[in-house]
């Protein structure tokens, strides 16, 4: 295997794990957390909460992207993914071993945020890191190749919906556990791999002209604040059309339609979404192609 399908493999692998967590949560947020870790009088208050530790690791995806973009600017793309990763594998793993609110009190809901939070920010210094890292790997089709990470999010997403679909009446009680408990241990062997692979040239040529910046953080924003505003605003319109269809509509369906008619609806959820997570894929590979054709402003527009 060629150093840059190497790379690409392992950004992808990487990056499909942590949306595979980001989807995971919020059905386990909605069907088993309730009960387990923020138990009330009343249900809604239950479900506020819980959905409430799923919404806490936006507020530490900036805080992460910040942080591990710094680590990789120092240090180089690989140690940053490796950590960014082992990050999210420790917090899925201790999520899914976390006893309940009935056996720990208040300890449990406080873990499952702090938990959470962590993974934010691994989640945080993912995806932007993982393109860099591809890219400045590619030596042609560079545009191809690196769209080729943003199919993780709709291959997560079918990871964390198998889950439910193997586990049907169990997903509940047992397995959210374990869904968590085998993508944390495969976060954990994806860092390894990750810290094994090659650094990008661009990096090892800066690092030995000893051209690294001392504060890569604030000069990016120093120099660069503009785009980056530029492209919060207009990617932070994108997710939230795509976060709410994608997690907490279907998520709400099992809930509430499972309750109405008596029985998981998890067939119906999978037939419904698998479909649309598939043209995503295509998509996608579609856009590289094409903005590596021409211009990729006119497809970020």
């Amino acid at each position: 295997m060629s150093s840059i399908s190497k790379v690409a493999v392992l950004g992808l692998i990487g990056t499909i794990i942590e949306w595979y967590d980001y989807y995971l949560f919020i059905y386990a947020a909605l069907l088993a957390f309730p009960t387990l870790f923020f138990p009330s009088s009343s249900y809604l208050v239950s479900i506020l909460a819980s959905v409430s530790s799923y919404a806490i690791a936006f507020f530490a995806r900036p805080l992460g992207a910040t942080v591990f973009g710094h680590v990789g600017d120092k240090l180089g793309r690989r140690h940053a993914l490796s950590f960014d990763l082992i990050l999210v594998g420790i917090a899925m793993i201790f999520v899914g071993v976390m006893p309940p609110f009935s056996a720990i009190g208040i300890v449990a809901p406080i873990a499952i945020f702090a938990f959470r939070f962590l993974q934010g920010l691994g989640v945080g210094g993912e995806w932007g890191g993982v393109a860099t890292w591809v890219s400045e790997h590619a030596t042609s089709k560079r545009a191809l190749i690196t769209s080729l990470i943003q199919i993780a999010s709709p291959l997560g997403f079918m990871g964390a919906a198998t889950v439910l679909l193997v586990f049907s009446k169990d997903f509940a009680t047992v397995g959210w556990r374990v869904g968590f408990i085998i993508g944390g241990s495969a976060a954990l062997l994806g860092a390894f791999l990750r810290y094994m692979a090659a650094e990008s040239l661009p990096f090892e040529k800066i690092k030995s002209e000893g051209k690294i910046s001392k504060t890569p953080s604030i000069e990016v924003f120093k120099y660069a604040w503009k785009p980056i505003v530029l492209l919060m605003l207009a990617v932070g319109g994108v997710f939230m059309a795509v976060y709410i269809p994608a997690t907490v509509m279907p998520s709400l369906y099992l809930k509430v339609a499972g309750k109405a008619l008596g029985y998981p609806q998890y067939v119906d959820f999978l037939g419904a979404q698998i479909p649309l997570t598939s043209a995503l894929i295509y998509l996608f590979s579609i856009g590289g192609s094409l903005s590596g054709a021409w211009s990729p402003l006119p497809f970020s527009a």
